[in-house]
């Protein structure tokens, strides 16, 4: 079962919905909301690094299991909720720190 932190390959929808992108993602939803509901929030990743204020750059060294082929940037201003059974395949798990510079980001985007 996916976890909290994990980064896994999922197929995105475009804004529009005319379509889906397959890309990685940070899950956001906790462990709990897991065992109650198929759905779960996840952030996108990108290796974009020029797009926005509200991105978290990370790379290998930030992540507690796995590897990332590329450095990327998570997008705390692109939530989406998603469906568990729409995982493609783990590519590992957020370190905790990383995790909490998302947190943080993601605040900016609420205005917490």
């Amino acid at each position: 079962m996916p976890k909290q932190r994990d980064i896994v390959l999922i197929a995105v929808p475009y804004a529009d919905l005319s379509a889906a992108k397959r890309r990685p993602v940070l899950i956001l939803s906790s462990d709990m909301h897991f065992r109650q509901s198929p759905d779960m929030l996840v952030a996108t990743i990108t290796s974009n690094l020029n797009i926005g204020m509200f991105g978290i750059v990370i790379d290998t060294a930030d992540m507690e299991v796995g590897l990332l082929p590329v450095r990327s940037l998570i997008r705390a201003d692109k939530i989406h909720n998603l469906s568990q059974r729409e995982i493609i395949k783990p590519y590992g798990r957020l370190s905790p720190a990383a995790f909490e510079d998302v947190l943080q980001a993601l605040d900016l985007v609420l205005g917490r």
